[in-house]
């Protein structure tokens, strides 16, 4: 599993954070740095087009998306613990047509993406693989 300080618990996803509050708080108790890139301050990624990441992590050039309402349908009942109802926009054909060419321009443009979901948020993987992908990049001398 993920490493964490000593003392630290895993945070969940629930009711109260959405998968990407939830990664942003493991990942500020793992104290890894990062920029969220649904933040107006770090303007346009991709030059020419508006889309935004959920997190970057520049200086090694990852990016990492969460795709929140992965299980969602159509019909589905509100959550009875939060009463909000699963949108879905990742399974819809728009919207994962539209995160296809996000991800394929971010790739082109020297990005390595990882892309996970709420349930790998949960359970510490996206952790894991972020941790992972910056020890990669400090093995080849840069910073993270």
């Amino acid at each position: 599993g993920p490493k964490l300080p000593k003392g630290k618990k895993m945070v969940k996803a629930s009711a109260v954070l959405s998968p990407a509050g939830s990664l942003a708080a493991q990942l500020r108790m793992a104290k890894i740095k990062f920029v969220d890139g649904n933040s107006k301050s770090i303007g346009r990624i991709l030059p020419g087009r508006k889309f935004r990441a959920d997190f970057l992590f520049p200086n090694c050039s990852l990016w990492v998306e969460v795709d929140g309402g992965t299980f969602a349908r159509a019909g589905a009942k509100r959550c009875v613990v939060c009463g909000q109802t699963p949108t879905g926009r990742h399974s819809t054909g728009v919207g994962r047509e539209r995160d296809c060419e996000k991800l394929n321009l971010a790739t082109l443009a020297g990005w390595r993406v990882l892309v996970v979901t709420s349930h790998q948020v949960q359970c510490g993987q996206a952790l894991t693989w972020i941790q992972q992908g910056l020890r990669l990049n400090s093995r080849k001398g840069e910073s993270v």
